[in-house]
């Protein structure tokens, strides 16, 4: 898929979960990869990188996000794939 689409799924996605890119948080997807960006809560995070990892066709997950309070899930704390 293009990486056009693959932004839009990530979209749906997010809102599917009550997330929605804004000022704090920003979604890019480059060639397949997803790149976030942004400042969330470390509940927010999991959330958002579960939610991007079950869209189809994302090859992986670069995680720039910078978190509020201590990690909850160690395994999602550095993204998948990147």
């Amino acid at each position: 898929p293009s990486d056009t689409l693959l932004s839009q799924r990530v979209q749906v996605s997010l809102q599917r979960t009550g997330v929605v890119a804004s000022d704090n948080l920003q979604v890019r997807v480059l060639d397949g990869n997803v790149v976030l960006t942004g400042a969330v809560s470390a509940s927010e995070r999991d959330k958002i990188l579960r939610a991007i990892l079950a869209v189809p066709g994302i090859r992986g997950v670069r995680n720039q996000l910078e978190v509020q309070g201590a990690p909850r899930d160690p395994d999602l704390a550095a993204g998948i794939g990147a």
